[in-house]
């Protein structure tokens, strides 16, 4: 089973590190002496932040927005993410994409670097000469920005011992239940708690979540079986207007038990079912909902575009 699974499945190391714009202030810096500072166990005297933080922000977004592609179609894996082969073109597409934004953005920022510095400096005068003394220069800076990643295929090696390959492998599906029970809380949070209709773009996250649910669907079949008792759930949504009673009440349930990570693997062992599932509390509760779903196909993994291409060099912003 362990060989199937990295046969489906290729790694993705995804390394970006950021300026974070601060330096650590010393009672040198402050012209005080240590009698008057409380003890070290107590307190401590903090950081100076030497730019605007908005300055910062935009490289700062770039790397969210790197770390969300993988999230949305990887499972977290011997360090990095799990990407279904399948995904690996569109992935490697969508961050050699956001590479060049970030490499953008670091230009600019080292091209206007000595100024932003100075105009930050000038709006606190009296530690402006602080600022001066701790601020790196652009050579500093620029090394300590870097997007890097690589899109790979892991094997078994027959001369290394196993165990620890296995492992991780076997794992896989605990963590996919994890990372979907987080993000199917997340969503019952934010459009179903304290509400009795949902909007269509609720519905938005919610196909998101199945998407990665489905191409990671061979991780385990139990997770298999409720991505299609979704899809199900989700074809029989009214296209236009709200969503309420027994239409939320369904997604609600479904998402109920997807935020339960032992619940939702207890359907790769049968034990599980959707009569089980608990009722959506509702105002007026609706009479039972007997009809059964009309079935429909379960979700093709889409075709690959191609290989993946190798990973370009490593910005460097000297």
């Amino acid at each position: 089973m362990n060989s199937q699974v990295l046969d489906n499945i290729l790694v993705v190391n995804l390394t970006i590190s950021l300026w974070s714009g601060i330096r650590k202030l010393t009672i040198k810096d402050l012209g005080i002496s240590a009698d008057r500072l409380p003890p070290r166990e107590l307190a401590s005297l903090g950081a100076i932040k030497l730019i605007d933080p908005d300055d910062l922000k935009p490289t700062a977004k770039l790397k969210k927005r790197a770390q969300r592609a993988c999230e949305s179609a990887a499972v977290r894996f011997i360090g990095g993410y799990a990407v279904p082969k399948h995904r690996g073109v569109d992935l490697d597409t969508d961050l050699n994409a956001i590479r060049d934004e970030f490499s953008k953005e670091v230009h600019d920022l080292l091209a206007k670097y000595d100024d932003r510095r100075d105009q930050f400096a000038k709006r606190y005068p009296a530690y402006a000469a602080i600022i001066a003394e701790k601020a790196p220069t652009r050579a500093y800076l620029a090394h300590q920005y870097r997007f890097d990643f690589q899109i790979f295929q892991v094997s078994a090696s027959t001369d290394a011992p196993p165990d620890g390959l296995n492992q991780q492998v076997t794992g896989l599906a605990d963590q996919l239940a994890l990372e979907l029970a987080a993000t199917a809380e997340t969503i019952l949070d934010a459009s179903f708690v304290g509400k009795d209709s949902l909007h269509q773009r609720s519905l938005s996250p919610i196909r998101q979540l199945l998407q990665k649910l489905s191409g990671l669907a061979f991780l385990d079949r139990g997770i298999a079986q409720i991505g299609q008792q979704l899809t199900d759930c989700l074809v029989s949504m009214p296209k236009t207007g709200p969503i309420i009673g027994p239409d939320m009440a369904s997604l609600f349930s479904i998402l109920q038990v997807m935020a339960q990570p032992s619940r939702l693997r207890k359907h790769a062992l049968g034990i599980a079912s959707m009569s089980s599932f608990p009722t959506m509390p509702i105002a007026k509760p609706p009479a039972p909902i007997v009809s059964k779903p009309t079935p429909v196909a379960t979700p093709q993994a889409k075709p690959e575009r191609g290989t993946v291409p190798a990973a370009r060099q490593p910005v460097a912003f000297v």
